[in-house]
This record gives C-alpha cells, structure tokens and sequence, in this order.
C-alpha cells in the first residue's frame, strides 16, 4: 500500500469505507484492475461490521472479530487508503474532492458511501460523556468504557438498533429503561397488540418501558458525568449512560455545496449513478429506486449497502448493470422471539393498490402481516398455492391478480424464506376467497370474516378462530 499523497489524481475515489464502499471496490477491481483507485473515509480503521457493534458492547464479540478486512485487504486490491482523513468539499463539476487537512483530489469516478450519523435531538444536558449513538466503533468504544462503571441505562428510540441495544445491555446485568415516543413498540411494523407480547418479553428481563414519552432533559454532576433523565411526564429516570437511536442522517455535508440534491440522501438511477456524470453513491448516502414503488428511497440496510457498492463498483469501471430496487428487510431475534419484515409493510390508509392481511394471536404468540400489491403494477398471470404458474384451481378465476409487496412476521418465521422467494421473485398470485390458499398457508383452517370487511380477512390461521380472539385477522 502507498503512503497517502498529498494531492493527486485517481481513476476512482470511493468515500467511505463500510458495507458500500468495500463491495464497491471488490467488484470495481473484477472488471478493472489497472486504474488507480483511493479509499478515503472519516474513520481510521480497516472496514468493520456495524451490525454487530451492540453484541461487541455486550461482550459477546471482540473488537478484533468486529473487523470484515484488514490492511493487507486495501493493498491486495490496489488501493491507496486516506483512513482518518474526512472529506470536506466536493466539486462533482471539476471532480474534486477537499479532504480536512486541505489536500485536494481529482478523480475520474467517485463513489460517495459515507454512511449515515445519530440524529440527536436538541435536548438540554445531551452534550457530553455518557451519552452516544451506536453506529460506528468509536460510539461502541465509548459506551463499552462507560456502561463498566453504570449500574442503569436510558435508550431513547424503539426501532430495531434500540431493541438490540436494550437487550444487550441488560444481559451485562445493568437496569434499561426503554423510552419511545410513539404509542408503542416498532410502530411502523406491529399492531399494538402484537407490540404488547414483545414489550412483555423484555419487561421480563427487567425493562421498564416507557412509551408516548421523550426526553427533554439530561442532568449531570459537577463532573460533568450523567446521572439522569427527565421525560415529558415529568418522571425522572436515574442513569449514567444513555443511547440515542431516534434515526440516523446521511454523512454528506461535504456535499452541500455541490449542486446535487443531498437532504436525504443522493438521489441515484439504476447504475447507481448521479448527476452529474462520474458521480455514484451508494449505501446509507444513497436515494436508490425501491424495489416495490421504484421511487427514489433510502433503505438502509447492510444487504442493500453491499448489493448497491457492488453494482456501483461494476458500473465505475465500464460495466453496465442494473439494480433491481431496495429493499428494506431485517431479520432479528428479541428475547427468543425471531422478527422478519421485508418490502412494504405499511402502505398507505385505504391505497387501492394494495390489500393487507393480518392475523394476531397473543397465545402462540404470533403476530403476521402480508401485503399484496395489485392492479396493473402485480403483473400477469398467477402463480397457485402448489407453487406452479398456470396450474390449479385459481388459475383461470376473476380474482384479482396480485405480487407479494412485503411482509412482517414475528412469532413465527418458518416461511419467511418462501415468502422471500415470491418477493423478490415478483411472482404473481391470485387472491383466493379461501385465505388458506395463499403461498404458505396451512391447510385446514378455517377463518373468521372480519366483520367491517365484508371480505376474507385471514391468512395463514393455521387454527380456527372464534369472536374471542380479538383482535383475530382484518382486511383493509
């Protein structure tokens, strides 16, 4: 590996160096392994897994295991690594970018992949030890120095990084306290009644949950050191570590001044590319097509990272690939209870270009929702619950022709991959009168009719329902 020029001119500049940027330059050296090429990211270690940052608090991984590469990685791939040294100006007309220390870079192509940052709310006290995000080493570095010396934690959020933090903080044995501004629980992804199951799993564990509240004060000693937050009901929760997770934005106020539109992200076709030419992003910095709506969107996760820095990467070096659309898809484990989604889950009210299907049942405890896109956007044809086009009893029926737009199972997770498989396979289905038709459902269940619906509302019951099981299945 070359030392780090002090200017220069390269082929290829990638900024960032997580998921995106180090799938982009594998695939980038796969078509071109002659033009000169640069890493350069605000972080001064090799790439690492941010995924995992939260079992690496917890003590379940080591710092050295956090690591997808190494030095010898950058040096086997031909490329000259500015670690530690942000970019803070981008000229995409001039193709020039300013890095802190002032040294300026020419480029053929650029890949921006720099990641996304916490969003810290403007809460008084917030500022100073004690208080983190989890979304790079450093912030895990911190919080696993500081939660050695803390007895309680407050975690503002309850989407699925907060989830994850909440647990593994209370396996090091410390008291949590889960504050969430919205009514409950993963809100956008579960009914409330579902949410309630999984809120019991962790209150089980020791959790005090605190939903429809939000911070408005930090306190701290004359030390400077945390001791407490105070929440809009008033109520004050003593700490003396807290984790942010009230969403993230994209690292790109290099990229203010460049004349692209950046508030969300870069907004890219599908090669990846921006406006304009020799620009790329990809990753959290990225507003790529989604795979259902195909509108510009970020779905930020690692599997999208990856897939976008690959296609990027091809694309830089004279290839000429498509991507097929993000997908926001997670899939966990809270408290023994496994979480998939996948794909639209939350349509908007009353959107006649989408059915959903629910189905809640506390005893199991399983909670399902399938959303079907349909009209002209599902496509032709049918694909029947035996899984063979053009074959079986719907086949020739008036229903209406539907995809498979996304979905949220907790509880039970069996089928997730089939279901998958339909997704992204964009395979067409019919919409039966008999829910238990629909692709993985169980055969031999007979399923209640909502009552507001005046159609079947059920999927994959896989029991029989009776007037007590309320909230059972609804169709809107």
């Amino acid at each position: 590996m070359k030392g780090a020029p002090q200017g220069g001119s390269y082929d290829y500049i990638i900024v960032g160096n997580g998921a995106a940027g180090t799938s982009a330059l594998r695939s980038l050296r796969s078509v071109d392994q002659a033009g000169s090429a640069a890493v350069v990211s605000a972080e001064p270690w090799p790439a690492y897994n941010r995924v995992s940052l939260a079992v690496y608090v917890a003590g379940e991984k080591t710092r050295e295991e956090l690591f997808t590469t190494n030095r010898s990685f950058y040096e086997d791939m031909g490329a000259d690594t500015l670690l530690g040294r942000p970019a803070v100006h981008w000229d995409p007309r001039e193709r020039l970018i300013t890095l802190d220390d002032g040294v300026v870079l020419r480029y053929g192509k650029i890949l921006v992949a720099s990641g996304a940052s916490p969003v810290f709310p403007a809460v008084p006290g917030l500022d100073g030890e004690g208080v983190a995000g989890l979304r790079c080493l450093a912030d895990a570095d911190a919080l696993k120095e500081w939660t050695r010396r803390s007895e309680r934690a407050v975690i503002l959020g309850g989407g699925l990084v907060s989830l994850q933090t909440a647990e593994a903080l209370s396996g090091m044995g410390l008291g949590v306290d889960l504050v969430v501004s919205s009514p409950n629980l993963l809100s956008r992804l579960l009914l409330p009644q579902a949410a309630e199951v999984l809120e019991g799993r962790f209150r089980d564990l020791g959790l005090r949950i605190h939903t429809g509240r939000d911070a408005v004060e930090f306190h701290r000693g004359a030390d400077g050191t945390l001791t407490g937050v105070t929440l809009s009901d008033g109520s004050l929760l003593p700490c003396q570590v807290a984790v942010v997770g009230k969403g993230t934005t994209p690292n790109l106020s290099f990229a203010l001044e460049s004349g692209l539109p950046a508030d969300c992200g870069i907004v890219v076709n599908d090669r990846l590319a921006a406006e304009p030419g020799g620009a790329f992003a990809a990753g959290d910095a990225a507003m790529a097509p989604d795979f259902v709506t195909g509108v510009p969107s970020a779905n930020a996760t690692w599997l999208n990272a990856v897939e976008q820095g690959k296609t990027a990467g091809l694309n830089m070096a004279g290839a000429d690939v498509r991507y097929l659309g993000g997908v926001g898809a997670n899939f966990d484990e809270f408290c023994g209870l496994p979480l998939t989604s996948f794909g639209l889950t939350a349509p908007r009210e009353k959107d006649p270009g989408y059915r959903v299907y629910e189905f809640f049942d506390p005893k199991i405890p399983v909670y399902r929702r399938l959303v079907f896109q349909i009209g002209d956007g599902a496509g032709q044809g049918c694909l029947p619950a035996g899984g063979v086009a053009g074959g079986g009893r719907h086949a020739a029926s008036s229903t209406p022709v539907a995809r498979v737009a996304g979905a949220v199972l907790l509880g039970e997770v069996g089928d997730a991959g089939v279901l998958y498989q339909f997704f992204r396979g964009r395979h067409s289905v019919d919409l039966p009168n008999d829910p238990a038709d629909l692709p993985g459902a169980r055969r031999g269940a007979r399923v209640e009719r909502d009552s507001g619906a005046g159609d079947p509302g059920p999927w994959l019951a896989g029991r029989r329902l009776g007037p007590h099981d309320l909230p059972a299945w609804r169709f809107r």
